[in-house]
Formats: structure tokens, C-alpha cells, sequence
């Protein structure tokens, strides 16, 4: 495995773990009591988070130039 498959991958979990986070939030908030323990600051950390693995990913991926045999 690459290095820019695995900050891929680490990005996409990432980016996922705050819409579930963020929809657990939402059915406990739905529940009635208004005490929920999730707070906001950790969707923002998150996110940010898993779009910075994004874009590191991209910088990492590099076509590697080909070389062909010269012939003689």
C-alpha cells in the first residue's frame, strides 16, 4: 500500500466519522431530554482533519515517469 492510498483511505475515515458522529448528535437530540454528550468542536477537528488527509494524499500521488529501454 502506498503512502498516498493509506492518507486517502485515513481521509475518507475520517470524513465518515464525522457524519456519523454528527447524526448520532442529531438522534440524541431528537431523543427529548436536550442533554447530549457530543459536543461541536470535535466535528470541525474531524473534518478538518480528514480534508487535510485529502489533500496530502493528492501531493503524494505522483506518476512516476517511464523509462524505456534506448536501444542501440
Amino acid at each position: 500500500m502506498d503512502w498516498s492510498n493509506l492518507f486517502s483511505v485515513a481521509g475518507i475515515l475520517l470524513i465518515g466519522l464525522t457524519i456519523y458522529d454528527f447524526f448520532m448528535a442529531f438522534t440524541c437530540g431528537l431523543g427529548g431530554s436536550g442533554v447530549c454528550d457530543g459536543d461541536s468542536p470535535t466535528y470541525a477537528t474531524y473534518c478538518i482533519s480528514g480534508a487535510l488527509c485529502i489533500c496530502i494524499a493528492l501531493l503524494l500521488h505522483k506518476e512516476k515517469p517511464v523509462v524505456l529501454d534506448e536501444e542501440e
